[in-house]
């Protein structure tokens, strides 16, 4: 396009910076800033939205709040890139900042906005937080919102949330597909409940509904919190079954879930036939020993 003489406008310079964003290449979308500059767009509500969104993905967060803060016109897309790279980067109190300054200056926040707050909320230290973003959910009209509601069943179950508070969340879902269930299983999962998560589990399959890596991961940490080897082995033989037996998160849940029921030979075998591994692998290893030296004690 440049080599042939035809001026870029604000609209094909923000599609590069999408492209930039889903490569995560930084080096091309810094490349992109400055034709940005260099052509009178810098002040461009779209092209700056977009370096904003381009540099939270690329893992540069203070290069995105740099661009924000130079902007003279901002949107509610603006905001919510600017939320959603601080949540991505993790570094929710910043995020959360963030939310509080579009209040004060009246600007609504949507559902994407909330989405990605409450997806930066992963330990008790944010409970309080994941509460206070709940209430104004509620007080915006996004509680049944189908996204916002696993996500903040995720949020609760992460944050350490209560059983009671879990399951109130769980009503609220609607539409019961993939991500819902994952969800729910999840939720069951984190809070140390096990057999409402392998319950959720089997109700999913009787749904018809297709299980991914994500279901895999949840309900072998499920059976091995309840110490379910039988039905831990049926998932092993599903996981085979549905082509995910090669995938490293689903084999290091396998190999912790085998050394939790005290299948240490079967942990082991899985461990071994790993292609490779990394330090959740090596410390699901550890647990077995851990799980054997404990069933000698008893």
């Amino acid at each position: 396009m440049l080599r042939v003489g035809i001026a870029p406008t604000p609209f094909s310079v923000s599609a590069v910076l999408v492209g930039c964003s889903l490569l995560k290449a930084k080096r091309l979308g810094t490349q992109a800033h400055g034709l940005s500059l260099k052509a009178g767009f810098c002040y461009n509500v779209v092209v700056g939205t977009g370096l904003v969104d381009m540099y939270s993905k690329c893992c540069s967060v203070d290069d995105s709040r740099r661009v924000f803060d130079q902007m003279l016109d901002k949107n509610i897309l603006s905001w919510s890139s600017m939320v959603t790279g601080y949540a991505q980067n993790q570094q929710p109190d910043e995020a959360m900042v963030f939310v509080k300054d579009m209040l004060h200056w009246d600007l609504k926040p949507n559902y994407v906005t909330y989405n990605s707050l409450l997806s930066s909320f992963s330990s008790p230290n944010y409970l309080d937080h994941c509460k206070q973003i709940h209430c104004r959910v509620i007080q915006d009209g996004l509680e049944s919102n189908a996204y916002i509601v696993v996500t903040l069943a995720i949020a609760y179950s992460e944050c350490g949330g209560s059983l009671e508070e879990f399951r109130k969340i769980c009503l609220s879902v609607t539409k019961w597909d993939q991500i819902s269930w994952n969800a729910v299983i999840a939720g069951f999962s984190n809070l140390g409940y096990g057999e409402e998560s392998l319950k959720c589990f089997f109700e999913m399959r009787l749904a018809g509904v297709d299980v991914d890596l994500f279901t895999f991961t949840s309900i072998l940490k499920a059976a091995g919190i309840i110490s379910a080897l039988e039905e831990g082995k049926q998932v092993h033989a599903l996981v085979f079954k549905s082509g995910h037996a090669a995938n490293l998160y689903v084999q290091n849940g396998l190999v912790s879930m085998y050394a939790r029921c005290g299948a240490i030979d079967d942990s082991k075998r899985v461990f071994i036939s790993m292609d490779r591994h990394d330090v959740i692998s090596w410390k699901a290893l550890e647990s077995s020993s851990f799980w054997l030296c404990s069933s000698w004690v008893w």
